[in-house]
Parts: structure tokens; C-alpha cells; sequence
């Protein structure tokens, strides 16, 4: 038996080998898109990050002078502590008291400071604020 190819078989095979080729570019072209993309969202990303790392190292969030009169009493004992909690504050270093910014929680709150405010001088959450001044209203019926 010879084989014989027929012009219909020979255009058919043609015919799937162009549309094979065909997909195969439109595969191709669609994944290049699609880095192209890729790498426009990351350099956007980039760009982003840059910018709040360098707006972070600019503006340290460092507490205001009349909040921190507010944290501890008058007089030169007073602002000694007023110059080490803005230190700390500063370098974000957390006391060596682990009960030291509880403390600062309670003294606030007798300045009349309020749960929000509290929480954005000392950098904890106002729930964390509110637990706290719970204990401390407990411990003091205990006492």
C-alpha cells in the first residue's frame, strides 16, 4: 500500500499547523502582557513602599510637649521623666518595667485624658487602654 497524500489532507494538515501557530502567538503575546503588567504593579509597589519608608524616617511620631506635661507631675523630677519617656518614645524601646506604660495609663487618666488620647501618646490600643483602666478602677475597690 502507497501512500498517497490527497490535497484536501495536505491543506488539512496545513490548516492545523497554522492555527497551532497561530494560538502558540496568541499565548505568547497574551503571557508578555501579562509580565509586562506584573512588573508595572511591583514597580508601582516599589515606588509606594519607597515613599512611606521615607515619610515614616521624616515625620517619627514623637509626642507633643503639652502631652507629655500632661503624663508626668511638675518639677525637675517631672521633667526628667517628661525627657525618658521621649526618648523612649522616640527609639521605640519598650521600658524596662513591663508595668511602666500602665502606669502611664493610669496617670493620664487622672489627668483626664480620654481612652483615644491615651492610646495615640503611648502607641496601644484604646481597648488595651480600657482594660487597663478597668484593672485599675478594681484594684482600687480591692484596696
Amino acid at each position: 500500500m502507497e501512500w498517497v497524500l490527497h490535497p484536501a489532507v495536505v491543506f488539512g494538515l496545513a490548516g492545523a499547523c497554522i492555527a497551532l501557530l497561530l494560538l502558540f502567538v496568541f499565548f505568547m503575546l497574551r503571557m508578555r502582557k501579562m509580565h509586562r503588567a506584573m512588573l508595572h504593579m511591583a514597580e508601582e509597589l516599589t515606588v509606594r513602599e519607597s515613599a512611606e519608608v521615607r515619610e515614616r524616617e521624616e515625620k517619627p511620631r514623637v509626642p507633643e510637649s503639652a502631652e507629655l506635661a500632661r503624663v508626668v507631675s511638675s518639677g525637675f523630677e517631672g521633667v526628667l521623666k517628661a525627657e525618658e519617656l521621649r526618648n523612649r518614645l522616640e527609639r521605640h524601646v519598650p521600658s524596662e518595667e513591663p508595668l511602666d506604660r500602665y502606669m502611664h495609663v493610669q496617670s493620664l487618666a487622672e489627668k483626664g485624658c480620654d481612652s483615644e488620647e491615651i492610646a495615640r501618646i503611648l502607641h496601644i490600643s484604646p481597648d488595651e487602654v480600657s482594660q487597663v483602666l478597668a484593672l485599675s478602677r478594681i484594684r482600687k475597690r480591692l484596696d
